[in-house]
């Protein structure tokens, strides 16, 4: 019972959405029983209320989400909101937002990203910068002072916000560069003012989740967890790892074939050989073959991926997942290319 009467809330909140209100129930259950595991292992039974309390409340913040905390941590991944016009992706943001929620930017993020930005001759300069922007608490010394910057940034330059917010930034910037000039002993650094700025506005901007990004979490997470489970007691010698693994290359690679061949869903009966081409679908759906347990393998593919099954015609559960394998399979092929050529 807490006097906010949060979980009841929740649980209310979420019933104009079925979806939400059933993955909200289901993080109920799951916190409380690992709650009341936790406890047990741990000895703290004979802990005070007060300190009981706030275990649970550290709890229900981290894996109870409510509505209205679902709709405000999509605000706070800048550009997921735009990811929810259709039902399939407000599926897809439900069960992956702990997981992007905690992919959004932190203080921590910024320095990391300086240190990419610059060479190692500058590893001085990012060290004294980041101490002074740590000194300015509005800008990136907290999360909130960060998200706070972030919109900022995102505002029209000519708001007074972006304008003073800017100006902090510049003096930043000229302070370090003046100091390194008179101290040149201590830093190598070729970093002009106007170089550090850029710097500066570029890390403190906020990292827009892109829709790739969505689709390969909510992908990842799903054959992940397929994975773990299904792969239990299979006759294949074959690690977890390597199932996954094997698992997206079979994605992909029949994502690429329905699309050469103009299809969204495939007709396969072995039985009646349905296809045009003999074997051209054989390698994703011919179960029978034993040679290195491929038919097995294939099995569990089929099992643990984003596939449904109609009859005899399979096809993946939405035709974004389907496009966005395509993708990624271009992606990686552009990537080995390069790589090849190097």
């Amino acid at each position: 019972q807490r006097e906010d009467n949060m979980a009841v809330d929740g649980i209310v909140e979420g019933t104009d959405d079925p979806k939400i209100a059933k993955k909200q129930m289901e993080n109920v259950i799951s916190m409380l029983e690992d709650f009341r595991r936790k406890m047990d292992r741990e000895g703290k039974a004979g802990l005070t209320e007060a300190e009981q309390r706030e275990l649970i409340d550290d709890a229900f913040e981290s894996d109870v989400w409510t509505k209205s905390m679902f709709e405000f941590r999509i605000k706070c991944v800048s550009g997921l909101k735009e990811l929810t016009s259709t039902p399939f992706m407000v599926s897809c943001v439900v069960d992956i937002m702990p997981v992007l929620f905690a992919k959004k930017s932190t203080p921590s993020d910024v320095k990391h990203q300086m240190l990419l930005l610059t060479s190692e001759n500058d590893e001085a300069v990012v060290e004294r910068t980041w101490a002074l922007l740590l000194k300015e608490v509005t800008i990136c010394s907290t999360v909130t002072g960060l998200s706070k910057t972030q919109d900022t940034l995102k505002e029209d330059h000519s708001t007074k916000a972006y304008q003073n917010l800017y100006t902090q930034l510049k003096n930043i910037s000229k302070e370090i560069i003046e100091h390194f000039a008179k101290n040149s002993s201590e830093n190598s650094s070729k970093l002009k003012e106007d170089e550090l700025l850029q710097i500066l506005l570029k890390v403190l901007e906020e990292t827009v989740t892109r829709r790739y990004s969505v689709y390969a979490v909510f992908i990842d997470q799903w054959v992940s967890k397929q994975a773990a489970i299904k792969s239990v007691n299979r006759a294949i010698p074959l690690s977890l790892d390597q199932v996954i693994s094997e698992v997206w290359t079979f994605m992909q690679r029949l994502a690429s074939l329905l699309v050469e061949s103009g299809l969204s869903k495939v007709q396969y009966d072995p039985a009646n050989m349905l296809f045009a081409k003999e074997d051209e679908f054989s390698q994703f759906f011919d179960l029978a073959e034993e040679t290195n347990h491929r038919g097995e393998v294939r099995r569990l593919a089929l099992d643990v991926s984003p596939i449904v099954k109609e009859g005899s015609f399979f096809s993946f559960i939405h035709k974004s997942v389907l496009e966005f394998l395509v993708a990624k399979q271009m992606r990686d092929d552009i990537v080995d290319c390069i790589n090849r050529t190097r």
